[in-house]
């Protein structure tokens, strides 16, 4: 080979290892270089302070996080069995356990409970002036009915104050049935207690307190905030500050419902209402006793179609 050729080969790889080593030394000033300037002059947090993580936020996340804070019926964080609960329990049928018996709720003393009239304080009350500490007992025990006596079809309701179902029939479909029905002449309504649960019959013992005049005014406004007064810490204060509605001073519902004989008559009108009527469920309909029967849920079609069928037996 000659001088030349051998002359060349050595510069070539003379300038190739120098173009190497100068890659490599660029590569490694790279690396060791500070990052951009924006991510320098951050400030660090204060000494103690958590520092603060940069979370990149995903438009379509922050868009259904806005539609879940502005959706009306997203339950709260952390609460989504309790408002599955309560839903629940406005819309499942109150039944009646086929044990429950009068010995099923608590017995009140034996001696009656008695105390001096107090002061006339129901002067913002919507409906009466305060009553006396003394209960009228004929009052209480009395049948409660809306209608004519001589109406020629009678319908008897077994309901608890705990019911929803029997509360939408007081708010939504009582109002129809009376104006078609009742005010008409065609029906007549007798109101039976059928308690569920010690609130129910304080509940009704507490309504059957109050003169029978204004005795269904009062049962609108229990069933009405029924859901309000029933999830209180305490329902007996809220039934209190519905009774103070017509006049009942605290300490006059507290006799009330402290009242051994009021409460045997409404248990033992629900015991009636199981024995005689096979009452399952609230709220249950009996019609001319006996003659149609209906429970649960019902429309004022429903009763229109029973109460024509019986005139039709009638004659009329």
């Amino acid at each position: 080979m000659s001088n030349k050729v051998i002359t060349f080969l050595v510069v070539l790889f003379a300038v190739t290892g120098l173009i190497i080593y100068v890659a490599k030394t660029t590569t490694i000033v790279k690396t060791d270089a500070p990052q951009s300037q924006e991510a320098a002059v951050v400030p660090a947090p204060a000494s103690g302070a958590t520092p603060e993580t940069n979370i990149e936020t995903k438009p379509e996340a922050t868009a259904a996080n806005s539609e879940s804070i502005l959706n009306d019926d997203a339950p709260l964080s952390g609460d989504k069995e309790a408002v599955d609960a309560a839903k629940n329990e406005e819309t499942a049928e109150k039944k009646a356990p086929a044990s429950l018996t009068p010995e099923s709720f608590p017995a009140l003393p034996t001696a009656p409970v008695t105390g001096s009239s107090l002061p006339a304080a129901g002067s913002s009350s919507l409906l009466a002036p305060s009553a006396s500490m003394d209960i009228d007992m004929d009052n209480a025990l009395a049948e409660r009915s809306i209608g004519d006596v001589d109406a020629p079809v009678t319908v008897i309701e077994y309901a608890s104050m705990t019911c929803p179902h029997c509360a939408r029939f007081h708010n939504e479909i009582l109002p129809v049935v009376k104006q078609r029905l009742i005010d008409t002449g065609k029906l007549r309504l007798i109101f039976r207690d059928y308690p569920l649960d010690t609130h129910a019959l304080k509940a009704s013992m507490m309504a059957r307190c109050l003169d029978r005049a204004r005795y269904f005014q009062l049962v609108e406004v229990i069933f009405k905030q029924q859901t309000s007064w029933i999830k209180g810490t305490d329902p007996l204060v809220g039934l209190k500050q519905l009774g103070a509605l017509a006049g009942m001073e605290p300490a006059y519902v507290d006799t009330c419902v402290a009242n051994p004989q009021l409460q045997q008559f409404v248990l033992a009108g629900m015991q009636e209402g199981q024995q005689k009527y096979k009452i399952k469920a609230t709220p249950t309909f009996i019609f001319n006793n006996g003659a149609e029967q209906m429970e649960g849920d019902k429309n004022p079609e429903d009763f229109d179609e029973i109460v024509e069928k019986l005139l039709k037996k009638k004659g009329k």
